[in-house]
């Protein structure tokens, strides 16, 4: 918010409305992960009037991001807004139909928090690493900073959810196999 508001105040509306985007995001990625903790009874405890703000955000911001990219040719934004125009229907759908498994939140909760990480280490490597890092020159690595954690990110949510839906689901075979306590073999 506070580098939004200063690319606002030096004029470069740009920069600006990129880094509300990105705290969306961000935001988005935090309240969904650590709101599926207490939303574990059922998938209408995560819809509340925050989540479905921050979608609708998310879902916004990313058009604007796309149109603002592709008109000033910021091929930064126009990637970056496939992130809200996939998250943003992603999460609509996720509310006009609930899933039934009830590991959702499990799942909610991991997509949230490795989500949360991508944000940390975007923010990291695009900005934060030259000061702590002698020769870190961000510039160098042309988009590889802002897009590595993105990807590395999106892969860890995918392998993570399908590994523990895997392990869910031989869990559940495993429970309905076993015959029942007193029952002949």
């Amino acid at each position: 918010m506070p580098l939004s508001a200063l690319s606002f105040i030096k004029g470069n509306w740009v920069i600006g409305t990129f880094f509300l985007y990105l705290m969306v995001i961000t935001a988005t990625a935090m309240y969904t992960g650590l709101r599926a903790l207490r939303a574990k009874s059922g998938p209408q405890q995560l819809i509340t009037r925050t989540y479905v703000a921050l979608t609708w955000m998310l879902t916004v911001g990313g058009i604007i991001m796309l149109l603002l990219g592709v008109a000033t040719k910021t091929w930064l934004l126009a990637g970056f807004s496939t992130i809200g125009l996939t998250l943003g229907p992603s999460q609509l759908a996720f509310m006009r139909k609930p899933p039934s498994d009830p590991r959702y939140w499990w799942y909610e909760h991991l997509g949230g928090m490795i989500g949360s990480g991508i944000g940390a280490h975007v923010a990291f490597l695009a900005f934060g690493a030259r000061r702590l890092i002698a020769g870190y020159d961000p510039g160098s690595w042309g988009m590889l900073a802002w897009f590595a954690p993105v990807v590395v990110g999106v892969v860890a949510i995918n392998w993570a959810q399908a590994h523990y839906r895997a392990k869910f689901a031989r869990r559940s075979s495993v429970a309905w196999a076993s015959p029942a306590p007193n029952a002949p073999a």
